[in-house]
């Protein structure tokens, strides 16, 4: 396979966040009390409030728990290019985000308390230069704030039905199985990165992001390197990766800088379109402009539409390299992109053909994975199978001859008629508990073992 191989080893990525001038805040959720001065051995119990504390280039390690933001709010402003590292032991001793694992996970009743932030994890600021920072180690779950249909789109063995798309309707949360959503989920997608006139890196690694309401990961980044490294995205509605280039710099004038943009050793499945009737959006990772983007040596299966999209922006100011991964059952394609004014859908064994078309630099190594049973018992079954037969469907009941749509005719008035729609399945929820067996369920494709020894990327 091409790249170097190096070690994304949790030990590294810790101290490639912190510089000899870099604080370093601890938060401990069971262990930890807000007044105490955030240090190892007395740390803060809340996240938002090292958030408050740690300043640019800072690195914030937080132990197990599930982090409920500040007075519950579920969400977690970043307003300076701060690091944070999860997955610690309460007493910091030993690190291991599946086995310790760091939650942010909002609930329903406090949808109205959300603010301005536009992810669960919020990362918003302007013009700061040479930022170097990580997220890693954890995990992002936003079931618990969505609204499921306690009937509609609810196969055998399912406890909720479908996605109720930024509810409320008639249905469920699953925090309150008996009432409607006190209000929708606002969030644009689980992590938003806004990097307005900002240059530097961010890395975003050995992360789990699950049930995400709108997007995983989106957001814009004018100049760098953004990193999604060795995660795993499941349940996923419209796209799993988005990042978009900067359109113009702090001055207003258009920019001719293109940023980078790294998906590798990513397992993302389950990847749904924006409505339940299942016509558009659907992609694991989409690429953008004025981005060059490099995605190798992931697992991208089981979308809707395709595993990567290539239908938004101007080639010419993208250069793609789409190497070594395996697509896994991707409804509609593997790959998709625009043949004015269609879209084009093709299978993993095509995309040497259009290698050295504008914009497409790479498109080597890539593979179809046929058979699921190569995941073991990694992928939870019922969901995987009702999945893959979940459909829409109308019918529709107009009758011009009945009396009523004769004498509404006859007065100029538009005629009616009924349709009744039902829904297999979709976007319903997946547990989070089951898609830490993801991590290390092939060896060398997709997300592995978070440890020192097992967690293998590759660099470009």
């Amino acid at each position: 396979m091409k790249g170097t191989k190096f070690l994304a080893a949790l030990a590294i990525a810790a101290s490639a966040a912190t510089s000899a001038q870099a604080a370093e805040f601890y938060v401990s959720l069971n262990t930890g009390a807000n007044g105490n001065d955030g240090s190892k051995s007395a740390p803060y119990k809340n996240l938002w409030k090292a958030l408050k504390q740690a300043k640019a280039g800072d690195v914030i390690r937080v132990a197990q728990g599930i982090y409920p933001g500040q007075t519950k709010r579920g969400w977690f402003d970043i307003t300076e290019p701060v690091s944070i590292i999860g997955g610690y032991s309460d007493d910091f001793s030993t690190r291991d985000p599946i086995k310790f694992v760091t939650k942010l996970q909002p609930m329903n009743a406090n949808n109205n308390d959300q603010g301005n932030g536009l992810g669960i994890l919020n990362i918003s600021f302007e013009n700061k230069q040479g930022v170097d920072m990580v997220i890693d180690g954890l995990t992002i779950d936003e079931a618990y704030s969505n609204t499921y249909h306690m009937v509609k789109g609810k196969p055998e063995g399912f406890t909720l039905g479908m996605l109720v798309p930024q509810g409320p309707a008639k249905g469920a949360t699953i925090d309150n199985p008996t009432k409607e959503a006190s209000s929708p989920s606002r969030v644009a997608a689980l992590v938003y990165l806004r990097g307005v006139y900002n240059k530097g890196d961010i890395t975003i690694q050995n992360c789990t992001f699950a049930n995400g309401d709108n997007y995983g990961i989106l957001g814009m980044w004018p100049e760098g390197h953004v990193r999604v490294i060795n995660n795993v995205f499941v349940n996923t509605r419209m796209i799993a990766i988005e990042i978009s280039g900067a359109k113009a710099d702090q001055y207003g004038k258009p920019t001719a800088n293109i940023a980078n943009l790294e998906v590798a050793n990513n397992t993302i499945l389950f990847n749904w379109t924006r409505t339940n009737e299942m016509v558009d959006m659907g992609y694991g990772v989409r690429c953008n402009s004025k981005f060059n983007c490099d995605i190798h040596d992931n697992i991208i299966g089981l979308s809707v539409f395709s595993g990567v999209d290539n239908t938004k922006g101007e080639d010419k100011t993208k250069n793609m390299k789409i190497d070594n991964n395996i697509f896994f059952m991707n409804k509609r394609g593997d790959l998709s992109f625009t043949i004015s004014p269609n879209l084009k859908f093709i299978p993993v064994d095509e995309f040497e053909d259009i290698e050295g078309e504008p914009g497409y630099k790479s498109m080597q190594g890539n593979i179809s994975l046929k058979d699921p049973k190569a995941f073991g018992s990694k992928i939870n079954k019922n969901y995987l199978e009702n999945f893959l037969i979940a459909s829409y469907k109308e019918k529709t009941d107009f009758d011009p001859s009945s009396p009523a749509n004769q004498f509404r005719a006859a007065l100029g008035i538009n005629q009616v008629g009924t349709i009744q729609s039902t829904v297999s399945m979709f976007a319903n929820h997946y547990p989070v508990e089951e898609m830490y067996q993801l991590f290390g369920a092939m060896d060398k494709y997709g997300a592995q073992l978070p440890t020192s020894d097992k967690a293998k990327t590759k660099k470009r």
